[in-house]
Parts: C-alpha cells; sequence; structure tokens
C-alpha cells in the first residue's frame, strides 16, 4: 500500500475516533462529584427529607445563569442547601410543573424562585 495513503487511513481513523463532544454536565444535571460538572461544582440540596446533587453554578444575578434543559431561563436565587447552612447564591432550574424536573426531582417554590428541587419517589402505595 502506498505510504500516502496509510498516512490517510490513519488520519481518519484518529479523527474518527476522537470525541470532540462536552465531557462535562451541564448546569442543573444530577451529578456525584464537582469533577463531573462543566462548573466544577456539584452541589448536595436535601429537600423533603431527600438528598442530591447537581451540578450549580455561583451567581450574583440572573444574567449569569444558564437556560434549563426545557428552555426556561435559569434564575439566581438565594437558597441553603442543607438545614444549617448559609445561603448562596447559585443558578437554579426554573420550572412551571413537575414535567420540568428531572426523575426524583419536583417544582417548588423557595426562597421567592420557584425551582426543581429533591422529592421523595411514590412507592406504588
Amino acid at each position: 500500500m502506498d505510504l500516502r495513503l496509510t498516512a490517510l487511513a490513519a488520519t481518519v481513523f484518529v479523527v474518527a475516533c476522537v470525541d470532540t463532544t462536552d465531557a462535562y454536565l451541564d448546569d442543573y444535571s444530577l451529578c456525584a462529584i464537582s469533577i463531573d460538572c462543566d462548573s466544577q461544582r456539584c452541589e448536595a440540596i436535601e429537600r423533603n427529607g431527600v438528598r442530591d446533587r447537581f451540578c450549580a453554578r455561583a451567581c450574583s444575578s440572573t444574567d449569569e445563569c444558564d437556560p434549563t434543559p426545557m428552555g426556561q431561563p435559569g434564575t439566581c436565587a438565594d437558597i441553603v442547601l442543607t438545614e444549617g447552612d448559609s445561603a448562596e447564591s447559585l443558578c437554579v432550574e426554573t420550572c412551571t410543573s413537575d414535567a420540568d424536573c428531572a426523575v426524583g426531582w419536583a417544582c417548588q417554590d423557595d426562597a421567592g424562585a420557584r425551582y426543581c428541587q429533591p422529592v421523595p419517589l411514590a412507592t406504588g402505595e
């Protein structure tokens, strides 16, 4: 095989195998650790007796918050993540109904904002 053809085939193979998509989770996504998130911040939030984690971004105004996966504008809100903590200004996933939220999360009012929060899963009883 011609050396130039071999080099071209190798280049095409390498380019095809490189994943150029963003490897990090967007804001508001559920996460396990901070390195998972584009913002490098995976925060635990506790509501309704349920603790879960989401990719969070600190903010000083709503203009700094990305839109939600459902196309709603994100909101900068002062929220207490877990009981006993101080309030932090974070971008939250604004919602109008539970359908805007991930499974295990519901649209609820808190701190003057309506955003997705973890809730107990229905047990079917």
